[in-house]
This record gives structure tokens, sequence and C-alpha cells, in this order.
């Protein structure tokens, strides 16, 4: 009976701490459960994924229905024993005095009803244990279907017909990266955008987004994809890049991306490309925003879908949408499985893991950029 009780308390906790984070990231760090309920390709995948991201939920709901049962088995046994002792007792009785055999038969019959209602009692709690389980999920899975869909809403309407959100667009604002040599770290505007110097080479500047310029899918359906043939890169190369003059276009130069598996999970990066607008890899997030070794590091649990580099430079690696908020943004770079790519989270840690591809992210175009017109 104790052990059956203490399953129970240790599962319902289990539970509420499930339930609070369902709640406190229902749009965001646990939105991969949209991605089971709308998509289940490929089927064993989706359902490890799921699991592994709501553990605690599982451990819970197991523990109380192992909790439930032993009660219950506890219960009909304690009854048993009573039943059996009363029986025994009686038969005692009946032995010692066939006058009383009328009253004992009355009251076996009292204790035998007893016992069957207790049983009864039993089963129903039992099934009212396991009718609660399947509410608690079901309540979680509209929390999450709800809170990703106004999520889908809220952008939609930021958008606009494009499905774009210029942040940080700053409209007519004079281009400002060529009115001196630009070194790293400096802040320049070019093409409206306000730009940070990454690195520059003899007459050229490699320039990012200092922060999210628009949110967008990394591909437009839920599949196998590599950057190679993703929609942003289809994006970022055409609409995007027509969005600057003839005269700033000039000045984007073609650059020869290399694009490797993932470092921890060897997930396949596809081939190399030649793009005009591109976003950052695992290793060159790394190699310019600040490297403390951990993403060349192989030793780590790599079923741990929180794998992350977190170091010393996050701060460096932070973006801010167009509400001033801190905004996860999309890499180039495959993530954990080949439907989701890595990712820079809000807290400018290194997302290995990554997020599934047609979610929303925020998006920091990269550009090699000529200096000499």
């Amino acid at each position: 009976m104790k052990k059956g009780k203490a399953l129970i308390i240790i599962g319902i906790v289990l539970w509420v701490i499930q339930l609070v984070s369902c709640v406190g990231n229902q749009a965001s760090e646990l939105s991969e459960l949209r991605s089971f309920i709308i998509s289940l390709q490929p089927l064993p995948y989706r359902i490890g994924h799921f699991m592994g991201n709501n553990i605690a939920g599982i451990i819970g709901a197991v523990l109380i229905i192992i909790g439930l049962v032993l009660k219950n088995r506890a219960n009909n046994d304690t009854a048993q024993v009573s039943e059996t002792s009363s029986s025994i007792n009686k038969a005692e009785q009946k032995l010692s005095s066939d006058d009383n055999f009328e009253k004992q038969a009355d009251e076996a019959e009292l204790e035998k009803t007893s016992t069957a209602k207790k049983q009864s009692t039993n089963k129903k709690i039992l099934i009212v244990g396991i009718a609660a389980f399947f509410a608690i999920l079901a309540t979680i899975l509209i929390l999450y279907v709800a809170g990703n869909a106004n999520v889908t809403e809220l952008d939609s309407n930021a958008s606009g017909d494009s499905g774009r959100v210029e942040s940080q667009n700053s409209g007519d604002r004079e281009n400002t990266i060529f009115d001196s040599m630009p070194s790293i770290g400096d802040l320049a505007y070019f093409g409206g955008y306000e730009w940070r110097v990454l690195d520059v080479k003899d007459a050229k500047v490699l320039i990012i987004t200092e922060n999210v310029v628009e949110q967008r899918e990394y591909h437009h359906t839920l599949g196998d994809i590599t950057w190679a043939d993703s929609s942003i890169r289809e994006y970022l190369n055409n609409e995007f890049y027509e969005l600057f003059d003839e005269s700033d276009r000039a000045r984007i130069s073609d650059t020869v991306l290399l694009n490797d598996d993932n470092p921890w999970y060897g997930t396949n990066g596809g081939g190399n490309t030649t793009d005009k607008v591109f976003l950052m890899s695992l290793e060159e997030v790394a190699k310019y925003f600040g490297d403390s070794g951990q993403l060349a590091n192989q030793d780590h649990p790599k079923n741990h879908r929180l794998n992350g580099v977190f170091d010393q430079y996050d701060g460096s690696r932070i973006a801010l949408d167009s509400n001033g908020s801190a905004s996860w943004w999309w890499l180039r770079s495959p993530g954990s499985e080949s439907v989701f790519a890595a990712i820079i989270p809000d807290d400018g840690s290194i997302y290995t893991y990554g997020r599934p591809i047609h979610n929303d992210g925020g998006v920091r175009p990269a550009i090699w950029l000529n200096l000499e017109g």
C-alpha cells in the first residue's frame, strides 16, 4: 500500500513538472510536438523524438499507473486476508455452537458484500487514474497545438503577404560601410540593413546582419533536406538579393560554401554550393563569434536534445527581433536529423541538435562584399 502511494505521488510530481514545462515553452522549445502531430514521417523517429521530449511526463504516467495497480492489489490482498480470517472465525464459532449458525451466516454474507464493494471501489479508482492520465496528456497536446497556432497566426499577421518581418531594415539609410576601411567587429549600413563585420580579406569583407531581419521557415515542408535544396537558400539568393539596388548587388560576391556534415551527429550536409547570400554554418559561427573548442569535442551525450555549446561567447551570438527581444536564428548546417537544421537559441549558445526545418525562425543573412566598386 505504502509503495503504491509513494509511486503515485512521485508520478504526480513528474507530471506537474512536465505540465509546467509545456505551458512555459508551448510556443518555443517544445514546438517539435506540433511537428509530430502534423507529420508522422518517418514514424519511428517521430515517436522516439516525442518520447524524448516528454520523458518526465511519460515516466510520471507509468509510475502513477504502477502505483494504482499496487495499491489495488494491496487493497485486494487485505480484503482477502480479512475475508479468510472472518471465515475461519465463523467456522470455529459454528463448531462451538450450532445455535449461532444462522447469525454467523448473515455476518459472513455481509462481510462478503463489503469485500466486493471494496474491490469494486479499487477498480473504479484504477479506471479514474488511467482516465486522468489520458486527460492530462490531451491537455498538454491542446496546449502545444494552440500555442503554436497562435505563434503561426502572429507571424503571418506580422509578415504580410510576402512572409517577411523586416525588423532591422532601415529603409533609405545610406551605405556607410564604404566610408573607410572597416575592421572586424565594426557596425555599418549596407542596403538598408545594419551589418556587423566578421572578416576582412584583401578588398572584401564578410558581414552578417546585426540582428534578425525576418522570420522564415528553413524549408516549406518537413522532410529530408540540405542547404543546397532548401527554400530559404532559394529565397535569400533571389527575392532577398533582389531587394538591393543594382549598384549594391554589383558589390555582393559569389561565395563557395563548404557544407559539412553535422560534427556531432554526422547528419549529411549536402554538396558544396556557390551563393550570393547565405546563412552561417556551425563551424563559421564558432570561427567568427568565438570558439571555445567545444564544437570540435566529440565526447558528448548525443542522445540528449539539449546538446549544444554553452561558453563564454554566448553573449556575442545573441540577436534581437523587431521587438528588441532575443530571438533564435537559423544556421545552414543540418541538425541531429535531416529534418532538423542547427540554430543559435535566444541565449546565444550553439544548438547542434537543431529544430524542425518547417518552423518559423530568425534569419541573419551573411554576404561577402567587395569594397572596391
